[in-house]
């Protein structure tokens, strides 16, 4: 009949193939026609769509999305849908596919959706539509934690003009951390090559609570460090890093026996004259002074003084047990 006709022929086509179509028709006084259009391709197979970033489970500090489409689609959206945690009343949040957003490649769009901070949201890119009208199978990424607030690092120790016997820091995270570290940076005192020393924390380490981690870092007697911990959480926000300066290396230092300041040679495990000996050499000595020895500041004033060496004496004789 005369008019327009869409027509399912029926016929076995390859998926992938292309193919020129052929219509021919005769009017009823016999005059023939033909019409052709030429490299057509079937396609029965909708894009693939897969979402690689954030990943189920995980955090993000930002409303940005990577995903990969295996052909060019013609529309489709992304879709953040809160299911748990703060609550969210504009969800759903809807981006909508731009031109360059639906080429066949790797894509990583910066949506600007309003998530809110500690809601969790399923991830979809829904409506995926390629150019033969196929439809794809939504994506989905379950349990994504939207996360703008930074891990926060607290009771760090050794404090500020502490005497340390061994790389030993303690610290606690208020949240899950992805990675973090541990920094005792050369200050003042003995020489320090090596510094920075930096431990890198370990899995154990990044759990939201109270650590105590010898980190086997090979500091120099004598030197002053500053104390530096540093973290960042699973969706990426940097915690203020917490510094505690003047930190004073000594590897002998024994705080169970008080007075035992020489900790070397035949005077390593009692209080004798060696002890008094390097007390004295340093009385009157304060924190900045070229020769100030923490270890001797048996009150912990800072200033080395009578009072001193006065507690060294009421330990004379003492060995370490």
């Amino acid at each position: 009949t005369m008019g327009s006709h869409n027509v399912n022929t029926g016929q076995l086509l390859v998926d992938g193939a292309m193919y020129d179509i052929t219509i021919s028709a005769m009017d009823l006084a016999g005059n023939g026609a033909t019409a052709t259009a030429t490299g057509v391709t079937y396609d029965a197979t909708p894009a693939l769509v897969s979402i690689s970033s954030p990943p189920a489970g995980g955090s993000t500090n930002t409303a940005t999305v990577s995903y990969t489409l295996s052909e060019p689609i013609t529309a489709g959206v992304i879709v953040f849908t809160r299911t748990n945690g703060s609550a969210d009343s504009s969800s759903p949040h809807v981006y909508t596919l731009l031109a360059a957003d639906r080429t066949a490649t790797n894509h990583t769009i910066v949506t600007g959706l309003p998530l809110v901070h500690g809601a969790v949201y399923t991830l979809t890119i829904q409506g995926a539509t390629d150019a033969a009208w196929n439809v794809s199978a939504t994506a989905t990424n379950v349990n994504v934690v939207y996360d703008i607030q930074s891990v926060s690092i607290s009771n760090v120790t050794p404090l500020s003009r502490s005497v340390l016997n061994s790389a030993t820091a303690g610290f606690s995270l208020s949240e899950q951390a992805a990675s973090g570290t541990v920094t005792f940076t050369r200050t003042s005192g003995a020489v320090d090559p090596g510094s920075p020393h930096t431990y890198t924390m370990i899995t154990s380490d990044l759990t939201a609570t109270l650590h105590v981690v010898n980190t086997s870092l090979t500091l120099v007697d004598g030197a002053f460090y500053s104390l530096s911990v540093a973290a960042t959480d699973l969706a990426g926000n940097p915690a203020t890093t917490v510094s505690h300066g003047n930190v004073y290396f000594d590897s002998a230092f024994d705080p169970s026996l008080p007075g035992n300041v020489n900790n070397s040679g035949s005077s390593a495990n009692i209080v004798d004259d060696a002890d008094v000996a390097k007390l004295t050499s340093v009385l009157g000595t304060m924190p900045g002074d070229t020769d100030w020895n923490p270890a001797c500041d048996l009150d912990r004033n800072n200033v080395i003084d009578t009072r001193d060496l006065i507690l060294l004496m009421a330990h004379y004789g003492e060995t370490a047990q």
